[in-house]
């Protein structure tokens, strides 16, 4: 995640992980069953390019039409938890497929490029030659269906950018105030409400499941994901957590000595890998001993050119250089 410094600390957002201690298991698991056959259905559709450029908010209007949360016996809020989540899925994508395209970008084009009529549609009119970045106007194409005008970059964007699909069938997404609420049952035991089945008694109500989490002594809070490990068989809630470390590397100077018999030695007495001189001076003597009797072999070969001699191959050499 993105790091913040405030006031000389740095907040780190990290993935906290919650297991599950007792509660509604296996209805837990048919919503989580449901909940992927959306996942599915909204892979299906904003896959591709449905969704490139457009935010979750102007998307979810048009697919509630034609896949409402009804139809996945889902309330809205799980539903649209759901929905925001996977297109955040796609998005991340497809932002990896415009860096991976940038970077040809910027690799192929200079600072300022002409346009090349060579890379245009036969379609569209010729431009004039002095007009200038070409590559600002590539990396401004990105953001938008624009990129597909240009077949160069087309060829670039769908080498990187593929349609996908999912079967993830094990999650389930709520929010805490957004569809599901947290009580502290123990120490270290919160539970975790959201709507399951719908009521048929009661129009739109939905009776509520109840997860135990074993978190400490922290309250999740925000956005939370439900995990159904299929190794383990238990449920696990992931939630974000805000850690909060201090760059504290000090003030005091102090002074090291490079020596032979350790690496480093300081002013304060603290000796860095003692014994190390013992390991180069054993090297060194082999080194110098055995590259003596390299030479001598050497130069009797010299001499003597009908004479094998076997013995002047590197191969044991590297070996044990790479030991050293």
């Amino acid at each position: 995640m993105a790091r913040k410094k405030i006031n000389g600390t740095t907040e780190y957002i990290v993935t906290a992980i919650g297991y599950c201690v007792g509660g509604h298991v296996e209805k837990a698991q048919i919503q989580a069953a449901r909940a992927g056959k959306l996942r599915q259905d909204i892979w299906n559709k904003f896959g591709s390019l449905g969704s490139w450029g457009k935010k979750a908010d102007e998307l979810y209007k048009a697919f509630q039409e034609t896949n409402p949360p009804e139809m996945y016996k889902l309330d809205f809020k799980q539903w649209q938890q759901t929905f925001n989540r996977v297109i955040d899925d796609i998005h991340a994508c497809q932002e990896a497929a415009k860096t991976a395209a940038s970077r040809k970008i910027y690799r192929r084009f200079s600072e300022p490029e002409m346009k090349l009529n060579k890379l245009l549609k036969k379609t569209k009119e010729q431009v004039k030659p002095d007009e200038p970045n070409f590559r600002k106007e590539l990396i401004e194409s990105l953001q938008t269906l624009a990129w597909m005008d240009y077949p160069l970059l087309h060829r670039w964007v769908r080498s990187a950018y593929h349609r996908g699909h999912t079967w993830v069938d094990n999650q389930i997404c709520v929010g805490i105030g957004n569809g599901a609420t947290v009580n502290r049952r123990s120490r270290n035991v919160v539970s975790i409400e959201f709507s399951g089945n719908l009521v048929p008694e009661k129009k739109n109500r939905y009776e509520k499941i109840r997860l135990d989490f074993k978190v400490g002594r922290i309250t999740p809070k925000s956005n939370l994901r439900i995990i159904f490990n299929k190794q383990t068989e238990q449920f696990e809630l992931h939630f974000p957590r805000i850690i909060k470390k201090k760059n504290d590397v000090g003030t005091e100077t102090i002074g090291a000595d490079k020596g032979f018999s350790e690496a480093f030695f300081d002013s304060e007495g603290n000796n860095y890998a003692p014994g190390i001189g013992k390991v180069m001076k054993a090297a060194a003597l082999k080194r110098h001993s055995r590259g003596k009797a390299r030479n001598h072999l050497w130069q009797i070969a010299q001499e003597k050119p009908h004479v094998h001699i076997c013995n002047l191959g590197k191969k044991r050499w590297n070996k044990f250089e790479r030991k050293i």
